[in-house]
C-alpha cells in the first residue's frame, strides 16, 4: 500500500517537473471566431469573496469577477489578429457600471473599425448589454428574449 502511494507520488512529481520544460502550444487562429462570453461582474480589480448577507441570502459566495483591463486586452487583441474571421460577443449575463460598458463598447467598436465582422447576441438586453452589442455590425436577439 505505501509501496504504490509512494510511487503514485512519484510519478506525479515527474509529470509536474516534465510539463515546466514542455514547449509552449501555440493556437491557429486561422479563419476562426472568437467567442467573448464572460458571465459575472466587471471589476476594476479583483478581491476575494467574503461572505456577506447577499451571499447568505441568495445561497452563493461565488461570483466571477472579470477585470475591465483583462477584458479590454482580449478585445484589444481580436482586433489586431489578421486571422480571426469573426468575433461572436454576448454580455447579456455580465453585470457592470456604465464607465465599464462605455469602455468595453469603445474596443468592439475598434474591432468593427478594423474590418472585422462583429456578431452580437443575448437572450436579454440590459441598457449596459445593448449599449455594447449595439457596435456590432449584426445584433441577434433570441427568440424569447427581451430588450429592457
Amino acid at each position: 500500500m505505501r509501496l504504490g502511494l509512494l510511487l503514485l507520488v512519484l510519478l506525479s512529481l515527474i509529470g509536474g517537473i516534465g510539463s515546466f520544460f514542455s514547449e509552449e502550444e501555440s493556437i491557429s487562429t486561422k479563419d476562426k471566431i472568437l467567442w467573448f462570453k464572460p458571465v459575472g461582474v466587471v471589476v476594476d480589480s479583483s478581491s476575494s469573496s467574503s461572505s456577506s448577507l447577499d451571499a447568505l441570502l441568495l445561497g452563493s459566495t461565488d461570483i466571477q469577477q472579470h477585470e475591465l483591463e483583462d477584458l479590454i486586452k482580449v478585445l484589444e487583441n481580436a482586433a489586431n489578429d489578421k486571422n480571426l474571421a469573426a468575433i461572436y460577443i454576448n454580455v447579456s449575463e455580465l453585470g457592470m457600471y456604465y464607465a465599464s460598458a462605455f469602455e468595453i463598447a469603445k474596443a468592439v467598436k475598434n474591432i468593427k473599425d478594423k474590418g472585422k465582422r462583429v456578431i452580437a447576441y443575448g437572450e436579454n438586453f440590459g441598457n449596459n448589454a445593448f449599449l455594447i452589442s449595439s457596435q456590432a455590425n449584426e445584433i441577434i436577439l433570441n427568440k424569447y428574449g427581451q430588450v429592457s
